[in-house]
């Protein structure tokens, strides 16, 4: 459960700042004027808003993908235990059965 809460956290913090990062280089789009497309993206890419708004993007898919790694891990990790509890409960309830009816 805990896990679940990070990625999800994480997921949120991916969507902002993604939105974020957009919004900025909009922005800086919005205000250059240039002959070319491929000149403007280049211009708004160098402005250090967003190329702090890029960083934290990057920043936020890292956490997201850490906790889906640790996420995935935990419930690995719970299935295997809940497995071996199991297998050893019903070895223990078959020997148990068996000396009940031996001599």
């Amino acid at each position: 459960m805990y896990f679940a809460g990070q990625l999800a956290r994480a997921k949120v913090d991916e969507l902002f700042a993604e939105a974020k990062y957009e919004l900025l280089r909009a922005d800086a789009l919005a205000e250059r004027v240039t002959k070319s497309v491929t000149e403007a993206k280049a211009l708004a890419d160098s402005n250090p808003d967003v190329k702090a708004a890029k960083q934290e993007l990057v920043n936020a898919k890292a956490n997201r993908i850490r906790a889906e790694t640790s996420q995935a891990s935990t419930e690995r990790l719970a299935a295997f235990c809940s497995r071996e509890l199991t297998r050893r409960s019903e070895a223990a309830d078959r020997v148990d059965r068996s000396y009940r009816w031996t001599a």
